[in-house]
Order: C-alpha cells, then structure tokens, then sequence
C-alpha cells in the first residue's frame, strides 16, 4: 500500500501545449561521445559545455561515457557502448520546476539521478523498447542488450516499470 500511495496515479499528465523545447547542458566527457540530429550528414563530437536537444541521437565508443543535465533536477550519464535518442526535452516557461524528459535506449546503460520528486505534470522516462521507467524522483540504471532484453536497477527512490507487451507495472 505504501508504495501504491507513492507511486499514485501512474498515468502521468503531460502539458505538451505548454510546454517549449528546452536544452540540456553536457556536464563532462570522457573518451569519445557523438552526436547527430535529423538532417546532419556528420556526427558532432560532444564536449564538456556543449548543448543538446531532443531528437538527437548520441553514441558513446568503448570506455566512453557522458554527463547532461537535463533539467535543474535530472542528470542521465549515458555509458559506453550505448546509442540512445533523446525523444523529449521540454520544460514549462510558466512552471520553472515542471518539464519532459524522454530517452530512448536503443543499446547500452543510462544512470540516470533525480534530486527530488517530480513536480505534477512532469516526467522522466527511459524507454528500452520493451519497457518503459517511469520516475519518481530517484537514481536508477536503465539498461538494453542487443538482443532486445532491457531492465533497471533501483539505487534510491521508487521507478515505475512497465512491461509493454503486458502492460504491468
């Protein structure tokens, strides 16, 4: 029941009219990290300071790895060996604290660190492609092999995990 009552209503509201295209901020680098969006013929080798926005599709090289701040509260360190999408990246002009934050891991582990919950209306997620996690302000890995097997490791916090083929959670 205590945890029913955390994870409250699991269909998040999202304020997609309201909310703008926002950018996160590359926090650090190490080894090689690439970025590329619709219409781009090359990819772009991220640096620390640089910017990135929703619909870019980043890969990591080996022992490689990097750290964005999404919004004021959320981080994802994308580790090495991984391609993922950034679908969403939007936050609400007229609630500061309210934002969509979408990754798509295609191959490969986010760590992803929320300082505090979620205020009503945002959301984070992870998606693998089988499964989406859903966050309830906490720090969790999200991972997705390339055969397609995805699952999460909660390290604080409580993470909603739903099965897209049963629609569990």
């Amino acid at each position: 029941d205590e945890v029913e009552n955390l994870l409250g209503n699991t269909k998040t509201q999202v304020i997609k009219k309201e909310n703008k295209l926002s950018e996160g901020t590359v926090l650090g680098v190490k080894g090689q990290v690439f970025i590329k969006y619709d219409g781009d013929k090359t990819w772009k080798q991220l640096l620390k300071g640089d910017k990135v926005r929703e619909k870019g599709i980043i890969i990591t090289m080996e022992q490689s790895e990097i750290t964005i701040k999404m919004t004021d509260i959320a981080n994802a360190t994308i580790l090495a060996k991984l391609r993922a999408v950034i679908n969403t990246l939007r936050t609400n002009p007229d609630v500061e604290a309210v934002s969509e934050t979408e990754i798509n891991l295609l191959a490969g582990k986010v760590y992803s660190n929320i300082k505090k919950s979620l205020e009503n209306g945002s959301r984070y997620e992870v998606k693998t492609g089988s499964a989406t996690a859903g966050v309830r302000g906490t720090q969790f890995l999200s991972w997705r092999d390339r055969r397609g097997a995805s699952g999460v490791h909660v390290f604080r916090g409580i993470v909603a995990f739903t099965n897209h083929n049963t629609g569990k959670i």
